[in-house]
């Protein structure tokens, strides 16, 4: 299927004129949502605290007018032993229609493994920007999605659960809500392309492309980072970052186009740090733009 890809000087200048008349991502709402979610406490799964997130997260999207499903399964985890985790998801749109795929991790590491202090390495933390940020950025364009249906495409919307539970060395361990969602699809998967949001919330926001994305889904790469560019000049590099085995890994392991759009340039990150104060609205309000201003453009070109 082509992808389309680079995008063309006219296709710039009509997307650019188009964020005007389109209802406007608002990064003060997202940032409520991460906010909310932070309040819940660390969303370890097992904890009261993992529960009621996930009544939350159904609650937003209910409120908004969807139909939230879960798929839920048992697993073994090194860190925490058997236990149960729920992926959250949910298709606007025809069920026959191509698909454009937004996901996020929405569960939390157990412990803030990489504070210098043995003491502090074993307590949990809020992960406001690991990764409450991708998933406020999800509930603010499930808004937008009301206001202005896509046309084209069906948008299907993955919380993920079970991102965090890995080890060094054990990638069987990592991204497991989105492996079992890739492996035992709930729907029928029909995704053209996708964005895996992870740590988008920061202060200090600096999008480099990631090193699976760029060389798995060049094309996507390409196509998100010539709208980000031009949206956002200061905030999108050219500069390849590290490979990073995240919730996009699964869908490329599969030959889905996803990428993943991450600043991995966090000092907090596994820190007990990783707090609202060092979120902003600004920084969501940047890749929430960016991310559906894309759903707008792919929904109007023309799948070859």
């Amino acid at each position: 299927m082509g992808l389309g890809l680079l995008l063309v000087p006219q296709a710039l200048a009509a997307t650019t004129d188009a964020v005007t008349s389109a209802p406007r991502f608002d990064g003060y709402r997202a940032f409520e949502h991460l906010r909310s979610q932070c309040a819940f406490g660390p969303r370890i799964p097992g904890t009261p605290s993992h529960a009621a997130t996930l009544q939350y997260l159904e609650g937003e999207f209910r409120r908004q007018g969807f139909q939230p499903r879960r798929q839920s399964f048992e697993t073994d985890t090194n860190l925490l032993g058997r236990v149960e985790l729920t992926n959250l998801y949910l298709l606007d749109g025809p069920t026959t229609a191509p698909q454009l795929a937004l996901s996020a991790h929405w569960d939390t590491r157990p412990m803030a493994d990489e504070e210098n202090s043995p003491a502090a390495r074993s307590q949990p933390f809020d992960g406001a920007n690991d990764g409450a940020s991708g998933v406020a950025v999800i509930l603010e364009v499930a808004r937008l999605l009301r206001l202005e249906p896509l046309r084209n495409h069906s948008v299907l919307l993955i919380l993920v659960d079970g991102e965090d539970l890995g080890s060094p060395g054990r990638f069987d361990q990592w991204c497991l809500g989105s492996k079992r969602f890739v492996e035992n699809p709930p729907l029928d998967l029909r995704i053209r392309a996708g964005i895996n949001l992870d740590m988008v919330g920061d202060r200090d926001l600096n999008f480099q492309k990631e090193g699976y994305s760029h060389e798995l889904a060049p094309e996507l790469t390409e196509e998100v980072w010539s709208l980000g560019k031009n949206l956002y000049p200061a905030k999108f590099s050219d500069k390849i970052s590290r490979r990073i085995f995240d919730d996009h890994h699964p869908f490329l392991a599969k030959k889905i186009p996803f990428i993943d759009l991450i600043d991995f340039d966090y000092p907090h990150w596994h820190k007990l740090s990783d707090t609202p104060q060092n979120c902003s609205p600004q920084s969501l309000e940047i890749t929430g733009t960016v991310v559906w201003e894309w759903l707008r453009f792919r929904d109007r070109k023309v799948e070859k």
